[in-house]
């Protein structure tokens, strides 16, 4: 599962969409929402009450659509300078549960980008036709992808969440994992709201974005620990050219996906032999 995100305003010509519709022509924002939405099939018709209550739910609430609708004011007021709004991907470390504000998560840049902007940041152009993929660990992804979800625009998984398990826990780390993270989101407790829980169909893409996210972080993992994980004791690339595979080129980059990678081929083939002992 891939996410992209587009520039701040639409090619010349083309109808707003997505982010686009927080910054451009808001004076026919509730058209503009609704044909986006329904790309003119009757049978997706909302009603406009619904639309404005959203609207100005997240325009009060959210603190993505807030840093937007910023850069709409700006571009009302200058018109023609050259901007762009950069979503960053460590906030205020110190405040880790508490909701962040319009000026941690995101900042107006005027002028061109520099060097230091390159990163997990999401550098939102002011035109562009390109999409830009997301990094999966952003901490804003998934409030960019489900605002319904997620309508304070609150911040997800990071690599800094510390952990905290049970007193009698043998697990001594610092910090949570991705899989902890939305394992612990899934889950129902009687004091907290269950936003997420009844967003319906919603929430089944959600957890299939949450598992493909997990799967991804666990893959990166294997492959940035291939020495740890004791990578070199298997058939390498030497082995391989000795054999007569004498063409390397043809042969890449192996990375060995240890046992304890759920649906990996050691791990399916453990398996295999405990059924049949």
């Amino acid at each position: 599962v891939i996410h992209r995100i587009g520039s701040l305003l639409p090619d010349d010509g083309a109808l707003p969409e997505y982010l686009q519709l927080y910054i451009f022509d808001t004076d026919n924002e509730l058209e503009n929402r609704k044909r986006a939405f329904t790309q003119g099939s009757s049978s997706l018709a909302i009603p406009d009450s619904i639309i404005v209550q959203l609207i100005e739910m997240m325009d009060k609430h959210n603190h993505l659509a807030k840093t937007f609708r910023h850069a709409r004011d700006r571009f009302k007021e200058t018109g023609t300078i050259e901007y762009s709004i950069t979503l960053v991907s460590q906030t205020n470390l110190g405040r880790q549960y508490d909701l962040p504000s319009a000026s941690e998560i995101g900042g107006l840049i005027v002028g061109d980008l520099s060097a230091t902007s390159v990163g997990r940041d999401i550098v939102v152009e002011l035109k562009s036709s390109a999409l830009q993929r997301i990094n999966d660990q952003h901490p804003l992804m998934m409030s960019l992808q489900y605002p319904l979800l997620f309508p304070y625009g609150e911040t997800g998984y990071n690599q800094r969440l510390p952990y905290e398990g049970p007193q009698m826990s043998k697990i001594r780390r610092e910090y949570m994992t991705m899989r902890e993270f939305y394992a612990y989101q899934f889950q129902t407790r009687p004091t907290e709201g269950m936003t997420i829980i009844k967003g319906g169909r919603l929430l089944h893409q959600y957890i299939v974005d949450a598992y493909t996210a997990t799967e991804q972080e666990r893959l990166r993992f294997i492959l940035l620990n291939q020495k740890k994980l004791r990578a070199d004791l298997y058939s390498n690339l030497c082995d391989a050219v000795e054999s007569g595979d004498s063409d390397a080129t043809q042969l890449g980059r192996k990375i060995i996906l240890p046992s304890s990678f759920t649906g990996g081929p050691r791990y399916m083939a453990e398996k295999y032999q405990d059924a049949m002992a």
